[in-house]
């Protein structure tokens, strides 16, 4: 079989072999060499294994010949052959298919071995020419066959580079199948475990835990104002933000570990444990990991953690729906301060709550299902009462009495935002004027969602509902989030600023958990910031979430707005903030959230206490 002065297409019985995949490779890099020879690179090094010193010449010759340049070692045994490849790394081998005590094809697997990866740019030159010699040879690896007979110095190199080519095509080609795999059991963004991957692992603990009685936990996690940022600064800023968090969470667990992101914001792990209760000291750990903001350009942002808990075999032995009831518990938990509920029957499995509250939103208001409860904002300094945060609730007609997060993100991806924003607008200047008539004046304050801040007729509706309920407009707070603000930054700061020259107070709420910038508060017209619960709970616990509270004080002072401090729960942090002298504050400490008859008893019976 002779080789042509021209690049040759691969020989039929190799390209037979070969996968669509790499013929499309094969073709392309064809046609684009069908019309010039390719030129040789210098210093090309190869091995020549010949055992006639006359024929490892004659080839020399060859490839010296009109300014080819190649940096040639000559073996004329098997053992030279492979002590040369042990000690070297070649491009491509020149092998003669007789070497006296043993032939080319004996030798190639062993030669074939001295490759990192097993892969041999292999040109065979022999005497003997015949279809069968060269079926056996390229079944064995070779890439192309010369007979003596017809070696010239065109043919020669076309055939080494020929050669070449195909070992970069085979690796080119290897590379891609291997990724096409790792992607296929990988998350693409962050490299983590996918769903088809974890599921194969959950599977193989089951059976480790059947067999040997090994403790698994099953932890479901969802990051908490991830859909602001997305939404906010867009898609890109989310990936960041999901590459950080994945990298953090990672580095949190142990190699033996398993975490895998199932798409958006929503990731899983799989832990071995002695005690179900291991789990919830590392959930702690991988909440502490969010803790510090994420750098995006001039930006940082902040993101928490909510994480259900599901334990094997104590919660059964079926890892869909161990699944289920761990998405369960975490999504009990974003409704606690904590962030973290390990699975009990109590949990309603996620997907009947979703179907259950997106079958019955569309009526919502309608209904006249929406309740409010207050809790009370108070003066740190002085314990006096001054303000109540209206907080709606949905007495679900199956589901029972549901806090804001388990249906407000769901009704704001529907047009009824805008009206349930008015009906619990309204709700809450009604209730403050009912407790101005009974001789009760405390202000309220209304969280706003970020869906209705490109409204225009935002200041109208405010302002025809404080006229029909006649409460003057400083009684009235609204409270937008951070991400919310700058969702529509232009058209929101205009709508905010006319929302507070009427009078009314603009409040921004879960301060430091979204941006922390000051490019909002030059831009917004702001009368108070609420620093996030995660600071606060945190606060007797490190110097670092204690300096942050204190920068966060210090800046309120300096552009002089008030600072509420969230999510105050003990004594110890109530005196902390004392010492560091925040303005006001709200939390469990003094009141849960309840109804508007049940908030004068207790601002009645607060104040006689701290009277005395």
């Amino acid at each position: 079989m002779q080789t042509g002065s021209s690049v040759q297409p691969l020989p039929k019985l190799l390209e037979e072999n070969l996968s669509a995949e790499t013929r499309k490779l094969v073709d392309r890099e064809t046609s684009e060499s069908q019309d010039a020879r390719l030129s040789v690179q210098k210093s090309r090094r190869l091995l020549l294994v010949d055992d006639d010193i006359v024929d490892r010449k004659a080839i020399r010759r060859l490839l010296d010949s009109n300014g080819n340049q190649f940096e040639i070692d000559e073996a004329k045994s098997r053992s030279e052959a492979l002590a040369f490849c042990d000690d070297n790394q070649y491009e491509c081998i020149l092998l003669d298919f007789g070497l006296g005590e043993i032939d080319a094809l004996e030798l190639l697997p062993s030669l074939k071995k001295c490759s990192p990866d097993g892969r041999l740019a292999v040109v065979l030159i022999t005497g003997m020419g015949n279809e069968y010699l060269a079926a056996q040879a390229f079944k064995a690896g070779v890439h192309d066959y010369i007979v003596k007979s017809n070696l010239h110095a065109d043919i020669l190199v076309g055939a080494i580079e020929h050669a070449i080519r195909a070992v970069d095509l085979e690796r080119s080609v290897e590379k891609q199948r291997a990724e096409l795999e790792y992607f296929g059991l990988h998350d693409h963004l962050t490299g983590l475990p996918n769903r088809k991957l974890f599921f194969d692992r959950l599977d193989q603990a089951l059976l480790h835990a059947e067999r040997h009685g090994t403790r698994y936990s099953l932890l479901s996690m969802d990051l908490d104002r991830f859909k602001q940022i997305n939404d906010t600064l867009g898609h890109e800023a989310g990936d960041v933000v999901i590459v950080e968090v994945a990298r953090r969470l990672k580095e949190a667990l142990r190699s033996s570990d398993t975490i895998a992101r199932f798409g958006g914001d929503e990731f899983v792990c799989l832990l071995e444990v002695l005690n179900y209760e291991d789990s919830v000291a590392v959930a702690d750990k991988l909440i502490d990991t969010l803790l510090k903001p994420i750098d995006i350009d001039d930006l940082q942002v902040g993101v928490g953690l909510s994480i259900g808990i599901s334990n094997l075999p104590k919660n059964g032995g079926n890892g869909r729906e161990l699944l289920k009831k761990a998405d369960a518990a975490m999504y009990e938990a974003k409704k606690g301060s904590r962030g973290i509920v390990v699975y009990t029957e109590d949990c309603i499995p996620n997907d009947h709550r979703a179907v259950s509250i997106a079958t019955e939103i569309s009526h919502i208001v309608d209904s006249e299902t929406l309740e409010m409860e207050y809790q009370p904002k108070v003066c740190l300094k002085t314990n006096q009462v001054v303000g109540a945060e209206a907080l709606v609730r949905w007495r679900h007609p199956s589901l029972g009495l549901l806090p804001p997060v388990d249906f407000v993100p769901t009704v704001e991806r529907t047009q009824e935002i805008r009206p349930m924003t008015y009906y619990i607008a309204e709700m809450a200047i009604k209730q403050c004027a009912l407790w101005r008539e009974s001789g009760f004046n405390i202000p309220v304050a209304v969280n706003l969602s970020a869906k209705v801040l490109d409204n225009q007729d935002l200041p109208d509706k405010i302002l025809a509902l404080l006229y029909k309920w006649a409460v003057p407009p400083d009684c009235l707070t609204l409270e937008v989030t951070e991400t919310g603000a700058l969702a529509s930054q232009h058209v929101a700061a205009g709508i905010l600023r006319k929302l507070a020259e009427m009078g009314v107070k603009i409040s921004i709420d879960d301060f430091g958990s979204g941006y922390t910038s000051f490019r909002y508060l030059r831009d917004f017209v702001v009368h108070e910031l609420k620093i996030d619960r995660m600071f606060i709970n945190e606060l007797v616990k490190g110097e670092r979430d204690e300096s942050i509270v204190r920068s966060m004080l210090e800046l309120g002072r300096g552009f002089g707005v008030g600072v509420v401090a969230e999510g105050i729960e003990n004594e110890e942090i109530f005196e902390k903030l004392k010492l560091m002298e925040c303005g006001y504050g709200q939390g469990y400490y003094f009141s849960r959230p309840i109804s508007p008859n049940q908030f004068i008893l207790w601002s009645s019976e607060w104040s006689a206490r701290h009277r005395r």
